[in-house]
């Protein structure tokens, strides 16, 4: 099952959007991102957080639809995006996506970061998404992935990710050692429309930037 976590941000492809919501099994959707959702007469499965950015016409509206509707408490030590990765939990997905999450506040940005390695913790395939980046989490072994931007970048997690090699990529990886305090890992290039990655040791994050 592919849950995908709508969360509250700026949202100006929609097409886009609409897209990626059509591959997904169950909907569940953060507070403010339910002003997007019922303007574009999509219906979530699940709406959860403490409903303090949500019209109430579109919270109302989702009511009468029998959207089920989890309010929380304002102060609480979750975001509404991992009170929504926590619900994800508990349908045991294949995988989790989660679309916007990356607006203006660095804080969320990281945090939203940080429950993609949530996941990876708990054996969860994830990406962070929107039209511009993807972001997902990389461990030991070899990967392999569809080309998605223009560049690619790979930032550790850990202290230190040793790379056997790669295929695919501009600059290849291999006997690479990336460090936490050197990020060297940034806008690599793919030359393919396939690439590899080859993990010998350690954690980190996986982005595609689509330039421009």
């Amino acid at each position: 099952m592919r849950v995908v976590i709508f969360t509250n941000g700026d949202y100006k492809d929609e097409a886009f959007y609409r897209e990626v919501l059509k591959g997904g099994d169950f909907i569940i959707c953060t507070d403010g991102g339910g002003n997007y959702l019922r303007r574009w007469g999509i219906r979530p499965n699940l709406i959860v957080g403490d409903m303090d950015s949500i019209s109430p016409e579109a919270l109302e509206g989702f009511k009468r639809d029998g959207v089920d509707v989890r309010i929380f408490p304002k102060d609480k030590d979750y975001t509404d995006t991992h009170l929504a990765v926590i619900e994800a939990l508990k349908l045991s997905p294949s995988e989790v996506l989660i679309l916007g999450g990356i607006g203006t506040r660095l804080d969320h940005i990281l945090g939203n970061l940080h429950l993609l390695f949530f996941l990876f913790k708990r054996s969860v395939k994830a990406r962070l998404l929107n039209e511009f980046y993807e972001a997902r989490v990389i461990s030991q072994g070899e990967s392999s992935f569809e080309i998605w931007g223009d560049k690619v970048s790979i930032l550790p997690l850990t202290q230190e990710v040793e790379f056997e090699g790669s295929e695919g990529l501009r600059w290849p990886l291999y006997n690479l050692t990336l460090r936490l305090e050197n990020p060297i890992g940034i806008s690599n290039e793919p030359t393919s429309p396939n690439f590899k990655v080859k993990v010998k040791r350690g954690v980190a994050f996986l982005f595609q930037v689509k330039e421009g």
